[in-house]
């Protein structure tokens, strides 16, 4: 039974309005700079390298500059219509027939092609979501029920009959993760495939994403159930990477009330961010963590956070340029209140 809940389809969708087009800045979140690579090979129709750049990004280990999985990345663009990020006014639906050709054209171009067959069962996924769109769940129509379950059923079927090597990957299992949350699998179906997904790839991060999405309260689970399953991973993987993973996880779902009530531990998600930050420098994650701080009212922390992020703002990575703005007040009027030479301290005030 596919379950009708008034909530938006899916946090992965979210991000569907990032590709070409949709930043408004030059610091581009690196998942999305590889989206937009194999978006960019694809219209192209070079197939031989999106093969090669697949095969590439399998390898364990292999992370973007944000400390995400390349592979991830990968299969972000190549699965998605481009027409996710434009005008209103184009014809999108043009646009995603488009995209499925080219993928067809893959596959057929390059029969032995495991990347090719696992885009296109991606994509079909991509497409249901399209299909039934980003509303809440009584603002879509009959038929769009109606296309979105055909095509998750299209696309288990196309997934449980790739080859043995194809579903060898962690996208693969996160692909299957997303059917079973769109088709309202049983925990116990669900936590199966996930128990086997993250015994072979424990590190790739879409897989702990899809099953938090599960567990949330706006879809099968609950709050209680959602902390319980972040504090099991981030333990399990404590050795490797920390609290990098609570961070990663409690940051999917994070907010200014969560900081409050003390559903999120700062102290633990701050330690994450800084684990990010010192094992993949750079300006994207910089941001990233200084919105937490500004989440959690740490003002002297952002202070310092902006200081150094200076004018490589991302403002992506950021609720919105207003949000950047407000955080960026807050946090030099906290400098103007406790320093002693004031100019020197903060410089300008806001």
């Amino acid at each position: 039974m596919y379950i009708r809940i008034a909530v938006f389809a899916l946090a992965s969708l979210s991000i569907q309005n990032v590709f070409a087009g949709c930043s408004d800045d030059g610091i581009v979140n690196p998942q999305i700079a590889i989206a937009e690579e194999a978006q960019t090979l694809l219209q192209h129709q070079e197939f031989a390298k999106l093969d090669q750049m697949a095969e590439a990004y399998r390898i364990p280990g292999t992370f973007d500059s944000s400390g995400k999985p390349k592979l991830m990345g990968f299969y972000l663009g190549i699965s998605n219509s481009i027409a996710n990020c434009g005008d209103s006014t184009e014809q999108t639906e043009v646009q995603w027939k488009r995209h499925q050709q080219l993928l067809r054209d893959w596959k057929r171009k390059s029969p032995k092609s495991d990347a090719a067959a696992l885009s296109l069962a991606l994509f079909t996924e991509s497409y249901g979501w399209h299909a039934r769109g980003g509303g809440y769940a009584d603002s879509v129509a009959s038929q769009g029920w109606k296309t979105f379950e055909a095509r998750f059923k299209n696309a288990r079927s196309q997934l449980e009959h790739l080859s043995a090597k194809a579903r060898d990957n962690p996208a693969w299992y996160e692909g299957m993760l997303t059917v079973g949350l769109a088709q309202g699998w049983s925990k116990e179906s669900f936590n199966a495939m996930f128990s086997e997904g993250v015994k072979k790839f424990p590190t790739y991060y879409g897989l702990y994403f899809s099953k938090g999405e599960f567990l949330s309260p706006q879809w099968y689970g609950s709050e209680q159930e959602f902390q319980a399953f972040v504090e099991e991973s981030a333990e399990a993987t404590k050795a490797q990477l920390g609290e990098t993973l609570y961070a990663r996880l409690e940051g999917k779902q994070a907010s200014e009330e969560k900081f409050e009530n003390g559903q999120i531990n700062y102290d633990r998600l701050s330690n994450g961010f800084a684990r990010i930050s010192s094992d993949f420098p750079g300006a994207w994650n910089e941001n990233v963590s200084a919105k937490y701080s500004c989440m959690a009212k740490d003002y002297k922390l952002l202070f310092e956070q902006l200081k150094k992020i200076g004018s490589q703002v991302a403002y992506t990575a950021w609720p919105s340029r207003e949000y950047y703005e407000n955080c960026k007040f807050h946090a030099q009027s906290e400098c103007w209140s406790k320093a002693k030479d004031m100019m020197a301290e903060c410089g300008s005030h806001p």
